[in-house]
């Protein structure tokens, strides 16, 4: 069973330009799909729609190995990019939410533990965005 993880940014119609910024973070394409160490990369983009990256687990990784290169492909795309954005788990769980500039964790602490929420603390931070305090309810949604 494959993990996944669906990192949506709104009002974000360029789909090429996602794309050259996962490789820009050193992803490697084969075809449509990237590759990185521990995951794999794909978009989703449909016409009218915000378009969706779609993270997908080596699941046989180690948990801190996957979360430290899933959150800076994240934060290095927020960073590049502006607007609202919402990482899901299974598109079903809010994992984080950038709302109105600011990132927020989601509040299920089902996705959290205490080591992923240090790592997505730590590459946040390198680029100069920190968590605001308080949780957010934004629900996954395309």
């Amino acid at each position: 069973m494959a993990i996944d993880y669906f990192l949506i940014l709104r009002g974000q119609r360029d789909a090429d330009a996602l794309r050259s910024g996962l490789l820009a973070q050193g992803m490697r394409a084969e075809g449509r799909i990237l590759f990185g160490t521990y995951l794999s990369a794909a978009l989703a983009a449909e016409p009218g729609q915000d378009p969706a990256i779609l993270f997908r687990i080596d699941k046989f990784a180690e948990p801190d190995d996957v979360d430290r290169e899933m959150f800076a492909h994240v934060a290095a795309l927020l960073q590049r990019f502006s607007g609202d954005a919402v990482l899901s788990f299974e598109l079903e769980t809010t994992v984080l939410a950038r709302v109105a500039g600011s990132l927020h964790r989601g509040q299920s602490d089902d996705v959290w533990t205490e080591d992923s929420w240090r790592l997505a603390q730590d590459a946040f931070a390198a680029r100069g965005m920190p968590f605001h305090p308080q949780p957010t309810d934004i629900e996954p949604r395309r």
